[in-house]
C-alpha cells in the first residue's frame, strides 16, 4: 500500500520540482505514517489501558518520543523507497 502511494507522491512531486522530488516524498511518507500509528495507539489504549504517568510526569516527554519515532520512519522509507 506504501509503494503506491510513495510512487504516487513522487510522480506529484517530480512535476513540481524533480531535485527535491525523493526527499519530499519520503518526509511526506514518514508524516504520513506517523498519523497512522495515533489511531493504533488509541484502540490499544481502549483494551489495555496504558497509564501515561508511568512514562513521568515531564512535559517534554512528547519529544522523547517523537523524535526517535520520527528518525526511525525516516530511516525505514529511506532504505525502502
Amino acid at each position: 500500500m506504501f509503494d503506491y502511494i510513495g510512487y504516487r507522491v513522487f510522480q506529484y512531486f517530480h512535476k513540481k520540482e524533480s531535485e527535491t522530488a525523493v526527499s519530499n516524498t519520503i518526509n511526506f511518507l514518514s508524516l504520513f505514517q506517523a498519523t497512522l500509528i495515533v489511531p493504533v495507539f488509541i484502540t490499544i489504549n481502549l483494551f489495555v489501558k496504558i497509564d501515561p504517568q508511568i512514562l513521568g510526569v515531564d512535559n517534554r516527554i512528547k519529544y522523547y518520543i517523537g523524535i526517535p519515532l520520527a528518525a526511525v520512519l525516516i530511516l525505514i522509507n529511506s532504505v525502502f523507497f
